[in-house]
């Protein structure tokens, strides 16, 4: 939806809204909903930079050589139809289910030539703040397009990496300008916390902020008959610890699986699962959200999987992403379910015995006074 906006006070959110991920698409419509029912007129800066747009297309080879030729050639053959089925439901959320601004902006330096204007700059959540993503895109997601003044504020943003020494100075100059900063993980406040000397908050991610109701309002049921009960693996990861795992569990529950990976890539990899029902990587998000709202175990390497897991209250196992995991194990740790969490390393025979977990009462009642401090923040940092 692109919008116009009334006469309450406007927020320009900037995220990474443009992603076909579910995560991402998923917590820009939450941070956009809850800034919406807190009374302000809220667009979603519609800001595509087509250098990290360009990673979820199939694209054409970096190298001439014959090997490189026909694995792009095998992709698009195999591929090409499910991929671009993936963008139009993507689209369609995007559509349907955001406020976006009018105009869209495909670069940092359209950006700075044709700021838009609002009353407040509000950044996050997800991986904004990714010292990887600047050498693609500049400083955008810190604002650098905006004057010193501007009122700038950021939500659960994160950093992921240590910042390299060259840009220091510039996440210094920009994020100094910022009248309120939170970040999504302990690990990014640690890091801000060496080169600014003002209150960092840490936030819950958006998606929290909405009800379980809220989220079911959205799910939409896939056109193809899916069979009950199922696992759910959102294997973003895929190694033969997880492999074997899951495996495991699925013959000793008698539960077929239902993979986020696709089946018949797995297959090519000689990577698949034993008792293997179908998988998702190229639906839309509003059907991988129905999936896990009905699944009855969920095995997430994802970090946005295992949000949803706790917020429809599903049995699940965390399987630690091998280079991602702080955020997965800040967020568990703090609600005291370390036990749920399985790392990549772990030899086979210590983690046979791992049985998924639901959400305790002590664990819930943690996590709703994480959700009510972090609302607090974010009502605080938008009165201007």
């Amino acid at each position: 939806m692109v919008s116009k906006l009334k006469s309450s006070p406007s927020v320009g959110l900037i995220t990474f809204h443009w992603a076909d991920n579910f995560g991402s698409v998923l917590q820009a419509y939450a941070l956009q909903e809850t800034v919406r029912k807190l009374g302000f007129n809220v667009q979603i800066v519609d800001f595509r930079p087509t250098a990290l747009v360009d990673q979820y297309r199939i694209s054409k080879p970096m190298r001439r050589n014959l090997k490189s030729i026909l694995k792009y050639c095998v992709k698009k053959i195999l591929f090409d139809r499910k991929v671009e089925h993936k963008i139009s439901r993507y689209e369609d959320f995007r559509r349907n289910f955001m406020y976006l601004s009018p105009k869209r902006f495909l670069s940092s330096e359209d950006l700075k030539k044709n700021s838009p204007t609002y009353d407040i700059y509000l950044v996050g959540s997800d991986q904004v703040w990714n010292p990887s993503f600047v050498r693609d895109i500049g400083f955008s997601y810190l604002l650098d397009f905006l004057p010193p003044s501007a009122y700038k504020v950021s939500y659960a943003s994160s950093v992921v990496e240590e910042i390299p020494d060259d840009f220091l100075p510039k996440y210094k100059y920009y994020l100094e300008q910022f009248r309120f900063i939170s970040v999504r993980e302990r690990s990014s406040k640690e890091i801000l916390k060496k080169i600014l000397d003002k209150p960092i908050e840490v936030c819950l991610d958006p998606v929290f902020l909405l009800s379980v109701e809220e989220w079911h309002n959205i799910c939409e049921k896939p056109k193809r008959k899916v069979k009950k009960p199922y696992i759910l693996v959102l294997d973003y990861v895929v190694n033969e610890t997880y492999r074997s795992y899951v495996n495991l569990l699925s013959s000793r529950l008698g539960l077929p699986i239902v993979s986020f990976q696709d089946k018949l890539k797995m297959k090519l990899m000689r990577k698949g699962y034993s008792n293997h029902l179908c998988s998702i990587e190229f639906e839309g998000p509003r059907e991988i959200l129905w999936y896990i709202a009905n699944a009855e175990i969920v095995l997430t390497s994802s970090f946005h999987g295992l949000a949803f897991a706790l917020i429809f209250n599903k049995k699940f196992v965390c399987m630690v992403h091998p280079t991602r995991g702080n955020r997965m194990i800040d967020l568990l740790t703090d609600i005291k379910m370390e036990r749920s969490l399985l790392h990549p390393n772990l030899p086979f025979e210590n983690i046979r015995n791992i049985e998924p977990v639901s959400l305790s009462e002590e664990s819930y009642n943690i996590l709703t006074r994480l959700k009510d401090r972090s609302l607090e923040y974010l009502k605080s940092a938008l009165r201007t």
